[in-house]
């Protein structure tokens, strides 16, 4: 012979009758309003929450050329729409000699964002080429009124000095 225990059913019973109707019906009524106000509250508010955009590059300045196993070191300028925007890194997408590079940032959302449009951000970008030849970097500086993407170019030849 087999019996089940429920044990909400016999803790609310157990409290009942140690409380009274009316004292267990108040700690319960309040109980209720713990639970909920306590469920009302999101610690993941719509105001906190981040994305991440890729921001249009304004100008680079690069090497023409650098020795083999050397680093080189592109400056990269970008602007943010407002200072929620936080640089993040860059998206570099390779094919053989190729470079399809972006500027990476996160947005936090945030209702007192202030205006930064005006203001030139350069972060540095190191490229450690593995093997000798001429690398093309096309870094994305927005799309046009077509809607496609244009690229500021810039061609870096690597050579071997042995």
């Amino acid at each position: 012979m087999s019996f089940e225990v429920n044990f909400g059913a016999t803790i609310y019973s157990v409290l009942r009758l140690a409380l009274g109707k009316r004292k267990f019906m108040r700690l319960f009524l309040v109980f209720l309003c713990v639970v909920f106000g306590v469920s009302s509250c999101s610690l993941s508010d719509e105001d906190t929450k981040s994305y991440e955009y890729t921001l249009p590059v304004q100008y680079v300045v690069s090497p023409q050329s650098i020795t083999l196993g050397d680093t080189a070191t592109f400056a990269v300028s970008y602007r943010r729409p407002s200072d929620c925007y936080i640089f993040n890194g860059f998206n570099v997408e390779v094919a053989n000699f190729n470079r399809l590079v972006s500027v990476k940032a996160i947005y936090f959302n945030n209702s007192e964002c202030l205006d930064d449009q005006g203001t030139v951000y350069e972060v540095p970008m190191d490229f450690v080429p593995s093997t000798t030849g001429t690398y093309e970097f096309k870094f994305w500086s927005g799309d046009n009124e077509q809607n496609e993407p244009e690229y500021i170019t810039k061609t870096v030849t690597v050579e071997n000095t042995n």
